[in-house]
C-alpha cells in the first residue's frame, strides 16, 4: 500500500504542477507577456476554468500536506486519481484560452506597396504588435534603381488600446511625396489609419523620420 501511496501522490503532484504551469501560460500567453489586455475568451477561461483550477490546487495541496506521512489507502488513491484527472482536464482547457500561440513573435500589419510621387521608391507603412504596449510603426522603403531596402522607425502617436482595420482596394495608412531636396520626402498619415493626421520628414539616405505636424 505504501508503494501505491507514493505512486498516486506522485501522479497528483505532477498534475498539480502541470495545472499551475497552464495557469501561468494562460495569463502570460493571453496578454502577450503583459503587453496587452486579455480578450473575452481568455477572461472567460480565467474566471471559470482558472478559478476551478485554483480551488482544485488548494484542496489538493491541503490534502497532501495533511497526509504527508500517511498511507492514503484505496480511497485516498481513488481521490488522487480523480483530482489528477480534473486537474489535467482543466490544464487542457486553460490552453484553449490562449488564442494566439505565437505572441512571442512580432505581429506585423501593413498597407499596400505604393510608389513615391517621383517614382524613385516603393514604400509601405508597417504596424508592429498593434494594440500592445510594445507597439511601434516603421516605414519600409525600397529604392527602385538599386533595389536597396530600408526600415525607418516612424513615431506615429497611437494609443496601445487603439484598434485599426485593414482596408480594401486602393487604400493607404500613409502617403509619401518628394520635396525639392534630394532624398527628402514628406510622409502624411491618412484618415484610413483612424488617428489624427500626422506628417513626418523622411530622409531616405539617413533612414530618419522627424515629426513636422500633428493635428
Amino acid at each position: 500500500m505504501r508503494i501505491l501511496t507514493v505512486v498516486f501522490k506522485g501522479i497528483w503532484i505532477i498534475a498539480i504542477t502541470i495545472n499551475v504551469l497552464s495557469l501561468l501560460w494562460l495569463v502570460v500567453g493571453s496578454t502577450a507577456n503583459f503587453q496587452s489586455s486579455m480578450d473575452i475568451v481568455a477572461r472567460y477561461t480565467l474566471f471559470s476554468v482558472g478559478i476551478f483550477s485554483i480551488i482544485l490546487i488548494s484542496l489538493s495541496i491541503f490534502y497532501l500536506i495533511k497526509t504527508k506521512k500517511q498511507n492514503i489507502g484505496i480511497a485516498g488513491c481513488a481521490v488522487a486519481l480523480v483530482f489528477s484527472l480534473f486537474l489535467l482536464g482543466c490544464s487542457s482547457m486553460n490552453q484553449e484560452g490562449v488564442v494566439d500561440k505565437e505572441w512571442f513573435r512580432d505581429s506585423v500589419d501593413q498597407d499596400p506597396i505604393k510608389s513615391t510621387t517621383d517614382v524613385k521608391y516603393d514604400y509601405r507603412l508597417e504596424i508592429i504588435n498593434g494594440g500592445q504596449k510594445n507597439a511601434r510603426q516603421q516605414l519600409y522603403v525600397k529604392e527602385l534603381a538599386t533595389k536597396q531596402e530600408k526600415y525607418i522607425d516612424i513615431p506615429i502617436k497611437m494609443e496601445p488600446s487603439y484598434g485599426y482595420s485593414l482596408g480594401t482596394g486602393d487604400w493607404a495608412w500613409a502617403r509619401m511625396k518628394n520635396t525639392e531636396y534630394l532624398n527628402e520626402y514628406i510622409l502624411t498619415t491618412t484618415s484610413e489609419l483612424g488617428v489624427p493626421i500626422q506628417s513626418f520628414k523622411i530622409n531616405t539616405d539617413e533612414g530618419s523620420a522627424d515629426s513636422i505636424l500633428s493635428q
